[in-house]
């Protein structure tokens, strides 16, 4: 179901208001831990419709385990995740809700190998047409590529293919980590012009989680950084001849 579709039945299921308001996405107070050690220690996010967010950490800060908890994919040890006021983990249809309304790229290649790039972009799903698909990979730069199963696809090439995934079915949160991955400067930039300028279409709010924040620096992006466990506004650090 559509993420519309799925919105319009929580709203007519709902006891109270809470499915009324904006689709916002509330991380308060998670915790993760790993082996015994909080690798997310009390982190709390508002993510609202129009943002866009940059989270930046070195390798193992979070970043991921970060992805998946937002988008309902690991249940943290303490703290709640709510999409619209209600919590994501708590049953009620609002699981099924957010990942309607959530397009995402995860850091590895999740996809079928066998299958081609199209049908990896379907998914096979009601309301998404291969003239959709075809169209997207083909903003892409993947022309000529579509019909190829993704095993014989380069390494961008798939990075490429979880991008158009994400974007097909027009949802309201993107969640996208390392989405630049084996991608060449120019194709990169390509890349990120139609990612922004759906969510500007579209009103989408917008998470990127990167290591390197330098391919984003074009863009307009609230950053923030994951140290110790702990999420942080990101204050770049200036020497005394630039604060001067």
């Amino acid at each position: 179901m559509s993420c519309n579709e799925i919105l319009q039945q929580l709203r007519m299921v709902g006891t109270d208001d809470s499915f009324t308001g904006p689709e916002e996405l509330n991380v308060d107070g998670v915790v993760v831990r790993v082996r015994g050690r909080a690798v997310l220690n009390g982190v709390s996010l508002v993510v609202s419709p129009g943002d866009r967010i940059l989270v930046t950490g070195g390798h193992g800060a979070g970043k991921t385990i970060l992805g998946r908890v937002m988008t309902g994919l690991q249940k943290p040890q303490e703290g709640r995740v709510m999409f619209m006021g209600r919590d994501v983990y708590a049953g009620c249809g609002v699981m099924q809700a957010l990942r309607s309304c959530t397009g995402v790229v995860p850091q590895r290649d999740a996809l079928i190998l066998e299958a081609t790039a199209v049908e990896n972009v379907t998914g096979f799903r009601r309301g998404v047409s291969v003239r959709q698909a075809v169209s997207l990979l083909g903003d892409l730069g993947l022309d000529g590529h579509t019909a190829q199963p993704v095993s014989r696809l380069s390494g961008g090439m798939r990075r490429r293919v979880l991008l158009a995934r994400a974007l097909v079915h027009r949802p309201r949160i993107l969640v996208l980590d390392e989405p630049l991955a084996g991608l060449d400067e120019h194709t990169a930039i390509r890349s990120l012009d139609l990612v922004f300028g759906y969510a500007d279409a579209a009103g989408a709010a917008m998470v990127v989680f990167g290591a390197d924040p330098y391919p984003f620096e074009r863009w307009s992006m609230r950053r923030f950084e994951l140290v110790d466990g702990v999420l942080r506004d990101y204050w770049p650090v200036f020497d005394e001849g630039e604060a001067s």
